[in-house]
């Protein structure tokens, strides 16, 4: 259970100051990406021998098309995809 409490919280800096796609900074809510980190965590939990850069590539621009309605940087998802990876497979 510890070691998913500590891939919870690395999800959440890596969305908070590296993905970031609305640009908060230091004085904005430190929980807004809590959300998305979570169903990440949770993803990847669940599908860890099968998840892939390109499947979270995917995720993470679906979130910055359809639910927070941006242009969208995929090859910025494709990079914190590819990071994420990094997180699970140390």
């Amino acid at each position: 259970m510890e070691y998913k409490k500590e891939i919870s919280e690395k999800m959440h800096k890596l969305l908070r100051y590296e993905w970031n796609p609305i640009g908060l900074n230091d004085n904005d809510p430190q929980d807004e990406y809590d959300f998305y980190a979570s169903n990440l965590v949770s993803y990847c939990w669940e599908f860890l021998n099968s998840v892939s850069d390109d499947k979270l590539t995917n995720i993470l621009y679906a979130y910055e098309t359809k639910d927070m309605w941006l242009d969208g940087d995929k090859e910025q998802c494709r990079y914190i995809a590819q990071e994420i990876l990094k997180v699970y497979w140390k």
